[in-house]
């Protein structure tokens, strides 16, 4: 088996990619799910809802998930553009599965369907949970791609053949 590349980034690069792309990925999801409908310019409501989703989604999620696993993984995979899509893949879902694995309400509906019941969660409660897991871990590839564009752009990957 080969070595990791030791070619890493400059540290510059890895810190803007921290800081962009999770306010990349916030507009993006604002752009598909805009909040604030009481307000009556659409721009307004993607700008306010990215900068929501920006500071109480994206940016704690990177801070606590997403710079440790950067650091966990550095020396011990490759920073090829499916690493790191697999790793946004698991990191941005992670918060959001750990709080519906967690959180059982007494009673609770969505889109019509009962989620939960009696504290426990439905089968409808399953399928919600796994669809929006499914959403974040799809926002999460394209985030660790947009990461390792930022990232490794200009790098020198090295040879690829076994030590």
């Amino acid at each position: 088996m080969s070595k990791p590349d030791t070619h890493l980034p400059p540290w510059w690069r890895v810190v803007a990619a921290f800081v962009l792309v999770p306010l990349l990925v916030a507009l993006v999801l604002a752009c598909f799910q805009p909040l604030y409908a009481g307000l009556p310019n659409l721009a307004e409501r993607i700008r306010r809802t990215a900068i929501f989703y920006a500071f109480f989604g994206s940016y704690p999620a990177t801070i606590l998930f997403g710079v440790p696993a950067y650091f966990f993984l550095k020396s011990r995979v490759r920073a090829t553009a499916l690493n790191c899509a697999a790793t946004g893949a698991v990191v941005a879902p992670f918060p959001w599965l750990l709080l519906g694995l967690f959180s059982n309400p007494d009673y609770a509906y969505s889109d019509g369907h009962v989620t939960h019941h009696n504290g426990m969660k439905t089968l409808w409660g399953w399928v919600d949970l796994l669809t929006g897991v499914g959403e974040f871990a799809a926002l999460g590839a394209f985030a660790g791609l947009v990461f390792w564009c930022i990232a490794m752009a200009g790098v020198k990957v090295g040879d690829r053949t076994a030590a």
